[in-house]
């Protein structure tokens, strides 16, 4: 028997083939051995690799230190830069594609952005719209250019961000929205034709989602622009004008959105569908007027469901989840309001699939429809009455606080000293109130049988007499007694030997904590029982600093 000459490669299943045919083996062919490289070892390899760029870039950098803070090296930084830039461009382009090199190739492309940036920056002097042009072409060049995906992604979003900060230069940052709006409606509503070339665009179309959705929520640009062009600003159109043209825009990628999507379905100009469309375009711009953000995540689900991309709809998903919770949570509004507003919004939906079952099989929603399609046994009861009973009590404790702070009784406790270096901690002030330690000192006295009492208790009730100012003035440990004119009940827990009130904490605005440094007393709202909130706190003249509510 003779086989293939040895210069000649046969696939295995080829080779099998030919063992069977000359009766060396009788068997069906054995399941190929492929082997796996699992995520975890996915992950070790491309850590690995930026932990070798990383020590690689710091040998250089400390080799190099003498040059990087002098301006009159900037060329000689900026050079650095794009070395690395292309040091990672041959790395992607190699023929192996592990996640090592790949990762190692990635942190080259990064150090040398970094690098390229902080000698343009020494170059321009920090300032200028040149400055931010010239970031915006490189890494335009670079989202083109390098062959991967996370590098294309970051590109395309370090340009944006940099054409966002020569924008505000020029004091038309709205604009930066309007064309994340247009470019990236633009490239994913044209995904047939760069098909092709899905390698390279498509990292690019997720780079101008993450765009759209920071740009459109406003989160972390506003401040890092106002810091850096701050200086020489030029004024060419207003702020006004900048904003309807910005809102325009948007509506008008809606209005082309919603027109794609009718055109896909083919559905006439006149028809039903066509009129609910609209429909839906006209509440998305009223909600996008009224909630910051919320039109980028309406567009990315829009076009992930008419693309048929997951990434781009839960993408849209959390995003316009995440953006109505950060406007619900900003609101003025009591928890009552709040609370009231979003029964609303549940049966505003629940209309919603009403119409929307009504419109797909033209018959009556009734119970017995709803049983066969959702099954109600038992346990579903059960959940569903302990989820209303839920909502009752949490419903009923809001009006009662809401309640309570309309109408109780304002009392004034005055602040114990506390340790500066503890007292603002966050977005909080850490609070003492003086009658604590007065309370906690009369049981201690001798002849007081007070000590046993708190002992044997761990919550209760004192009584404070007020003056023309409201302030309290502690009077003893209620037990019973009737109160005297000018007096009123104060509920509280003893914790740990130690006595505390309804709140130690008071929350405000962050940014505002020098406002709360005068702090003299804490305004509580009490009730005919003694129940009580935090309300306010006052300075030394009873002057109101602020409420310890979301409108503070």
């Amino acid at each position: 028997m003779s086989l293939p000459d040895s210069n000649h490669s046969l696939s295995d299943t080829a080779l099998w083939d030919l063992l069977k045919l000359k009766a060396i083996v009788s068997h069906e062919q054995p399941p190929i051995n492929i082997e796996v490289n699992r995520w975890y070892i996915r992950i070790v390899q491309g850590f690995a690799g930026w932990l070798a760029a990383c020590f690689l870039v710091g040998f250089i950098g400390s080799a190099f230190s003498f040059l990087l803070f002098r301006d009159e090296n900037a060329g000689i930084i900026a050079s650095l830069g794009i070395a690395g830039c292309v040091i990672a461009y041959f790395i992607f382009k190699g023929q192996r594609q592990g996640d090592f090199i790949q990762q190692l190739g990635l942190a080259f492309n990064l150090c040398g952005q970094i690098l390229l940036a902080w000698g343009l920056a020494q170059l321009f002097d920090f300032k200028g719209v040149d400055l931010y042009l010239s970031i915006f072409v490189f890494q335009t060049v670079l989202a083109f250019s390098q062959d991967n995906f996370i590098a294309r992604l970051l590109s395309t979003w370090f340009a944006m961000i940099a054409l966002f900060l020569a924008l505000t230069k020029l004091d038309i940052a709205n604009l930066s929205t309007a064309i994340a709006f247009v470019t990236f409606t633009a490239l994913w509503l044209s995904d047939i034709r760069w098909r092709a070339h899905k390698s390279r665009w498509e990292p690019i179309g997720y780079g101008l989602a993450i765009t759209l959705l920071m740009f459109s929520g406003k989160f972390f640009f506003d401040d890092l622009a106002d810091e850096i062009v701050r200086d020489n600003r030029q004024q060419y159109i207003s702020s006004a004008l900048g904003y309807w043209l910005n809102q325009g825009v948007t509506y008008g990628v809606f209005i082309y959105l919603a027109n794609t999507i009718r055109q896909t379905i083919a559905a006439p100009f006149a028809s039903k569908t066509s009129v609910k469309l609209g429909l839906l375009c006209l509440l998305i711009i009223v909600v996008s007027y009224l909630v910051v953000g919320v039109s980028a995540a309406f567009l990315l689900l829009g076009v992930g469901f008419l693309k048929q991309n997951r990434s781009l709809v839960i993408g849209g998903a959390i995003s316009l989840i995440g953006f109505i919770s950060w406007y619900y949570y900003n609101l003025s509004w009591t928890l009552l309001l709040k609370s009231m507003v979003l029964i609303g919004f549940g049966l505003c939906f629940a209309a919603a699939c009403y119409w929307l079952h009504l419109s797909a099989t033209a018959k009556p929603l009734t119970w017995e429809v709803l049983k066969q399609k959702y099954r109600f046994n038992l346990p579903s009861k059960i959940i569903a009455l302990i989820v209303l009973i839920t909502l009752a009590l949490i419903n009923y404790t809001i009006f009662q606080r809401e309640a309570l702070l309309e109408n109780g009784k304002v009392v004034l406790l005055k602040l114990a000293p506390v340790d500066p270096r503890s007292l603002m901690q966050g977005d909080y002030m850490r609070l003492r109130f003086a009658i604590e330690r007065t309370v906690l000192d009369d049981t201690k006295s001798q002849d007081s049988k007070l000590s046993t009492l708190l002992d044997n208790m761990n919550q209760g009730t004192f009584i404070v007499e007020l003056d023309g100012n409201s302030v309290a003035t502690y009077k003893g440990i209620y037990t019973g007694d009737s109160l005297k004119e000018g007096e009123i009940k104060m509920q509280f827990r003893v914790r740990n030997s130690s006595l505390r009130l309804a709140t130690h904490a008071f929350f405000f605005e962050e940014g505002t904590g020098d406002i709360y440094s005068k702090a003299e007393y804490g305004e509580f709202r009490v009730a005919e029982n003694g129940e009580l909130l935090l309300n306010s706190m006052r300075d030394k003249d009873f002057n109101i600093l602020g409420l310890n509510r979301p409108e503070n």
